[in-house]
């Protein structure tokens, strides 16, 4: 059994819904609608993840050119050296002689002269003897150097005196020739030596020379020394050995030597 409230919705939906219907109704049969498409039931499996897409292939770089270096030609040889002509008052280089060493040049030829004061011995087999002042010299010497500090030559040397024999001025010559040494200890001092002929001899027409075994030994100092010049003090001594006795000589000289 409706009541009261209920019977007044029904009548106002009644109002509201006829009309709907009649339209409908005029318009003809509604067309069912399509059922739904079905929904996949939602899985549980997890979701594949798309492939990812494939890297851009690697594009080659492009290809190295070789590159031409431009070298430059090795300048030309500088041409050999030509001196210059000739010329008046010109040296070339080279031409110049080398410089000599410095010193004295004993080399080669050699020659000597010497003067000075002399006194003559005379010492005879009794043991009795007798000397006379004069000269010594001149001594003279032709040789050459054998080394740089040793020439061999042929050496004169003379020692005299004077005497008055009735009424006569008679020279007495007491000499040495013969092969002899000269040895240089350093530039300026030397010695000397050697063996040969000793003979006697007179300024008189009325006597013979003598002869026997002679000695020269002697020493000397340079004070001077060139390139090519020196000259020197020295002492000589020239014993000669005779039949007789002994006459021995006794010389200080000046002397000038050709190196």
């Amino acid at each position: 059994m409706h009541t009261p409230r209920t019977l007044a919705r029904l009548a106002l939906l009644a109002t509201v819904a006829l009309p709907s219907i009649a339209a409908a109704q005029a318009a003809g049969p509604v067309a069912p609608a399509a059922p739904a498409a079905p929904t996949a039931p939602a899985s549980d499996a997890p979701a594949v993840e798309a492939a990812p897409a494939p890297a851009p292939a690697a594009v080659p770089p492009p290809a190295a050119t070789p590159q031409v270096i431009a070298t430059e030609a090795p300048p030309p040889a500088p041409p050999p050296y030509a001196p210059p002509a000739a010329q008046a008052g010109y040296v070339t280089p080279g031409a110049l002689p080398a410089p000599r060493p410095p010193g004295p040049d004993r080399s080669g030829f050699t020659l000597e002269l010497s003067l000075g004061l002399g006194v003559t011995t005379t010492s005879l087999p009794d043991g009795s003897s007798e000397s006379r002042g004069g000269i010594s010299g001149g001594n003279l010497t032709l040789g050459g150097f054998i080394t740089s500090t040793t020439a061999l030559g042929v050496r004169f040397a003379h020692t005299s005196f004077f005497e008055t024999v009735d009424d006569e001025v008679v020279g007495f010559v007491s000499n040495f020739i013969g092969p002899a040494l000269q040895v240089y200890l350093n530039d300026r001092v030397f010695l000397g030596g050697g063996v040969g002929i000793g003979y006697l001899s007179t300024t008189s027409p009325d006597s013979d020379p003598t002869g026997g075994i002679g000695l020269d030994l002697r020493a000397g100092y340079n004070f001077y020394v060139g390139h090519r010049n020196a000259f020197s003090l020295s002492a000589e001594l020239t014993p000669g050995f005779y039949d007789h006795g002994t006459v021995t000589g006794v010389g200080l000289q000046l002397g000038w030597q050709l190196l």
